[in-house]
């Protein structure tokens, strides 16, 4: 099978699959809206992730339909396996990321009542700047910044500098329009 026709086959089953999530399953499946408004306090709806999966899979969809229309059929017989090693590797990146994601708040409120001789919970800080920031910008810089390197085979400030936008972006996106909404992994605390 030549590369085009499997990326034209890949696109086409995830744009139905896409489709099928925004148009049938969100709206019967889920109670609320996008965005929920009671008592004048604006709220992010039930649907507002699912739907936000379904439109960015929907998009991703549409390029690839679009790249591979206008790639030349060739056959590929060098496409590269999946290796054990780059599994290993990148579960080995998410798995650390989320040990930082999940670890620096508390440590970084278990050293600030150290050597501030204060006595504050982790759970008492953890909607406040900066510990309300520290576990998801270090755990998710860590994810994205190690998951384009090991798919780029190479370290770089450039690839840095995108983890950071990224970070930062998810950051202004989720967090500053809404003000009872906990960044993870300050939920579970």
């Amino acid at each position: 099978m030549t590369s085009g026709k499997r990326d034209f086959g890949v696109g086409i089953a995830f744009a139905a699959l896409a489709l099928l999530l925004l148009l049938f399953w969100i709206p019967e499946d889920v109670e609320t809206g996008l965005i929920e408004t009671h008592r004048r306090q604006v709220n992010i709806g039930d649907a507002m992730l699912p739907s936000a999966v379904g439109v960015a899979m929907l998009v991703v969809s549409a390029a690839l339909l679009v790249s591979s229309w206008r790639k030349p059929a060739k056959p590929n017989p060098k496409s590269p396996p999946l290796h054990f090693r780059f599994i290993a590797a990148l579960l080995a990146v998410v798995a650390a990321s989320l040990l930082v994601m999940n670890f620096m708040g508390p440590l970084s409120a278990a050293l600030t009542n150290l050597f501030t001789d204060s006595d504050f919970s982790y759970r008492q800080l953890r909607d406040t700047p900066p510990f309300k920031y520290l576990g998801f910008s270090f755990g998710g810089f860590l994810m994205v910044f190690g998951l384009i390197s090991l798919v780029e085979h190479r370290l770089s400030w450039r690839r840095a500098g995108a983890a950071l936008l990224a970070v930062a972006a998810l950051i202004v996106v989720y967090d500053l329009p809404f003000d009872d909404l906990l960044l993870p992994p300050n939920g579970d605390y």
